[in-house]
């Protein structure tokens, strides 16, 4: 009785069936580091930041209420207030605090009808610029300017449209809203 050796290889449609799921794997590995990128995370903190201002928009609308946001400059921090009465007279609670992603930074907020930059008020440790939203969702036209590493993005929020942003290659040199729209029209 004779042995027969038979030696099993691949198939040509085992391969690229294999081939593909890899493919697939890899594609999806790249997809969650995504996140992990400067570029990554300023897009994260952009959509979290237009979620903040909609979210905003839609609890003033509902309430006949007005909101507050609050943007921590020079800092990591968006914090939502509400209106409360206490003793009277209306003041702001303590409000929602949204950290944003590790390492993204608020570097500047320029208003619309403003000469410049008005992000640095206050004088303290980390200064605030506060966004009032009306009971009818309105709020004043601004831009926020996020930074991370070597890396810019431009968040663009109107009550009249969907925020938008943009990444940009550097620093945006704009001192004003109107200046920093005309910069962002020039781009390809």
């Amino acid at each position: 009785m004779q042995r027969r050796l038979t030696h099993r290889g691949f198939t040509l449609i085992e391969l690229m069936v294999v081939t593909a799921l890899m493919s697939i794997a890899v594609s999806m590995a790249v997809f969650r580091l995504d996140g992990l990128s400067d570029s990554g995370r300023l897009r994260s903190t952009a959509s979290q930041l237009a979620s903040v201002v909609r979210q905003a928009q839609m609890q003033a609308c509902t309430s006949g209420s007005p909101r507050l946001i609050e943007y921590a400059v020079d800092g990591a921090r968006i914090t939502l207030h509400s209106p409360k009465q206490s003793e009277g007279s209306w003041r702001w609670d303590s409000g929602l605090e949204y950290t944003v992603l590790g390492g993204v930074r608020i570097d500047r907020i320029l208003v619309e009808g403003s000469d410049g930059d008005v992000s640095s008020r206050g004088g303290t440790e980390e200064d605030v610029l506060n966004i009032r939203i009306g009971p009818d969702g309105r709020y004043i036209a601004h831009a926020v300017v996020l930074t991370v590493h070597d890396r810019w993005a431009a968040v663009v929020l109107r009550h009249v449209e969907q925020p938008w942003h943009i990444l940009l290659e550097s620093k945006p040199s704009a001192t004003s809203f109107d200046l920093l729209m005309l910069d962002l029209e020039r781009l390809p």
